[in-house]
């Protein structure tokens, strides 16, 4: 069962869409962060805000919705939010905005991975930094009718609010790889790239979600992946982790048997779902 409906945030303007909600709670704070785009069609620049509540108090109501980043003439997409502990300077808990800059709205996902810090528990955000340039996915994979994203989706440490990573999406040799990126200073600057390498040669690993261990020292990935299929067509779900720099990783199959994204998009039965497709 779930408890009634509470309003975050609403538009009084047709044209625009609020878009890709992520929800995240700090627990140490039990502050909920509800982060999403403002879509008004390419050309008319969309951003990116984050809104919080008091998890166990919404109807007390949101926040003022805080733009994420100062990154101007781009579509500002495909956001998330993650939390940390305060660092140097900061007055309460540190929030990092992690997301797509799409210079184009032809490739239909982002060309660049950035991220913005908040030092005061999400009320302002810092110049936002710019991780990486990747090539964009293309909106549909040959034979396939499901959207792609590289969307950036971020970790912190739970004992360093310094210490973050980031993993996103790249299609630059042709197939959509995984790629995990590292922070020790806040976000001001990266390590190389990290692969987490693909099931099959040639195949396409997308939508990755990540998580940092307790004591920061192990990071844990799930993603989409057409690699088990020897055509390269049908979908698995891949749990990955890494204890050593993020240099190597285990993999590990976690669905009993491929499922076909194009069985049930979206669109062609709401009352359905894949989830249970993906649950072993």
């Amino acid at each position: 069962t779930y408890t009634e409906r509470f309003l975050a945030v609403s538009s009084i303007k047709l044209a625009r869409s609020h878009d890709h909600p992520f929800i995240t709670i700090d627990r140490t704070t039990d502050t909920l962060y509800v982060a999403y785009s403002v879509f008004n069609g390419f050309g008319i620049r969309s951003r990116s805000y984050v809104i919080q509540a008091d998890a166990d108090h919404m109807a007390a109501g949101f926040s003022a919705p805080v733009n994420v980043s100062d990154i101007q003439k781009n579509e500002i997409f495909d956001l998330s939010v993650e939390t940390g502990p305060p660092v140097a300077g900061g007055s309460a808990r540190t929030v990092y905005a992690a997301f797509g800059v799409w210079s184009t709205g032809v490739n239909w996902n982002e060309d660049k991975i950035a991220v913005s810090r908040s030092r005061d528990g999400g009320r302002t955000f810092e110049k936002s930094v710019v991780v990486d340039s990747v090539v964009p996915m293309p909106k549909f994979l040959p034979g396939q009718s499901w959207r792609t994203g590289n969307q950036p989706i971020g970790a912190v440490d739970p004992t360093d609010g310094n210490h973050l990573w980031v993993v996103y999406g790249d299609y630059a040799d042709g197939d959509g790889d995984i790629v995990v990126r590292e922070s020790a200073d806040g976000g001001k600057s990266w390590s190389g790239r990290r692969f987490v390498g693909e099931t099959a040669a040639g195949t396409n690993q997308l939508f990755a979600w990540m998580t940092v261990s307790p004591d920061g020292s192990r990071l844990d990935l799930i993603y989409y992946d057409l690699g088990y299929d020897p055509a390269g067509y049908l979908i698995d779900v891949t749990y990955a982790a890494s204890w050593d720099d993020w240099l190597a990783w285990s993999r590990t199959r976690v669905t009993r048997e491929s499922f076909d994204g194009n069985l049930l998009p979206p669109a062609a039965n709401p009352a359905q779902s894949w989830i249970r497709y993906i649950l072993p």
